[in-house]
């Protein structure tokens, strides 16, 4: 079985060699645990990082590494924020499809993953969404209904299957 998590996460040599200022260590922490944990019954498992990130310099070029034997392959080379949202938004299935996986795991929930997931239900590619953080009332009421509907589109294309954590836990979507 090949497997491919889709996640937003960065690597500690990208992180200091590009300047990279947004990056989430507990991301990675878990993107990787889950990873290697699946790596002893599965065929082959792949990281597809969208590579979506602020840095410190004006061009970035992200370099492909392996973490705990892993391949960790980064989508956006970009560092100007409308044209690496849209670069990721039209070219991620390109990039999954290219890696020919029978089970794509994304992690969390951003509206860049929508064309991807969507060709992906319809080429009836098994998909799971590991959900870390749930939708926060605190963000306001127009962010509040934003995410839910992207949440709840998300987790119908995937057929429900979903990895819940922390407060999603016992919630019925």
């Amino acid at each position: 079985m090949r497997v491919l998590y889709v996640c937003n996460i960065f690597d500690n040599e990208n992180i200091d060699k590009k300047g990279i200022v947004s990056d989430s260590p507990a991301a990675f922490v878990k993107v990787t645990s889950v990873c290697s944990a699946l790596k002893p019954y599965v065929q082959d498992i792949e990281i597809l990082s969208l590579g979506i990130c602020n840095s410190k310099r004006k061009k970035i070029k992200l370099n492909d590494t392996f973490i705990n034997e892993i391949p960790l392959r980064y989508v956006n080379k970009l560092n100007n924020k409308i044209l690496r949202n849209l670069f990721v938004l039209f070219s991620l299935y390109r990039f999954i499809k290219k890696r020919n996986p029978e089970i794509v795991v994304f992690y969390n929930y951003t509206i860049v993953y929508f064309f991807a997931i969507v060709r992906l239900k319809l080429k009836k590619i098994k998909m799971i969404i590991d959900i870390e953080d749930g939708v926060n009332k605190e963000l306001g009421l127009l962010r509040f209904f934003y995410r839910s509907l992207v949440l709840n589109f998300y987790i119908k294309c995937t057929n429900g299957y979903a990895l819940t954590v922390s407060e999603l836990l016992g919630k019925k979507y």
